[in-house]
């Protein structure tokens, strides 16, 4: 088993390895200042130094995959994970680091991207895999809503877990739609629902509980 967590280790690494690998290829092309954010309308808004967007963005997240690995696997509560959550927060990092240099990079070098179209696709489609998998993941301080009220209570962890699955299913599939027809703002609107509405609900849950008390 140690072999297998080691192996998966140092295969997911490796894939965070490749967008340095494009970097390299591609950097005498690449303009002085690189775009790194897109604004509701799929324009440029923010900038970066292209040594930086080339080489600092994939470090960055290099250290974010190394981190999340660390975290899952010193967690005292691994027990509770939902395996196959478990999987994706370990080599989702790594795939998100590919997705997300290959698309700064083609950019930047003059390739048309519907930005917006892809990032809401793909934001979609990721949130509508968590919202399938996250009510099986039981208490723990790695994966999930981690509030002080969910990790006092299981009850009001599985409770918020359980609305949180539908909210995030239900986002999801709104975002799917909306990388086709790009309501400006709309994706920003979503995202803030499904991330404010089971914080309310867990913690209506916990005054409630303390109320009966």
């Amino acid at each position: 088993m140690k072999k297998m967590i080691n192996k998966q280790f140092v295969l997911s690494t490796l894939v965070c390895f490749i967008p340095f690998i494009v970097s390299i290829y591609f950097y005498n092309r690449l303009p002085d200042q690189v775009a790194i954010h897109f604004d509701n309308y799929g324009n440029p808004d923010n900038y970066a130094p292209k040594v930086i967007a080339a080489f600092g963005v994939p470090l960055l997240m290099l250290c974010i995959h190394i981190y999340t690995w660390f975290r899952l696997e010193n967690e005292p509560k691994k027990i509770g994970f939902s395996k196959i959550l478990q999987s994706f927060s370990k080599w989702g990092v790594a795939i998100l680091s590919v997705i997300l240099q290959v698309m700064m990079i083609m950019y930047s070098i003059g390739i048309t991207l519907e930005t917006n179209f892809y990032i809401g696709l793909f934001s979609g489609i990721l949130i509508f895999f968590i919202g399938n998998y996250i009510p099986k993941c039981k208490q723990n301080y790695t994966l999930g809503i981690k509030l002080p009220w969910t990790l006092n209570n299981e009850e009001n962890w599985n409770k918020t877990h359980h609305l949180a699955g539908w909210i995030w299913i239900i986002g999801g599939i709104l975002l799917i739609i909306n990388a086709f027809i790009n309501i400006p703002f709309y994706n920003t609107f979503i995202i803030i629902m499904i991330v404010v509405i089971p914080f309310i609900y867990s913690y209506f849950i916990y005054k409630n509980s303390a109320k009966n008390n």
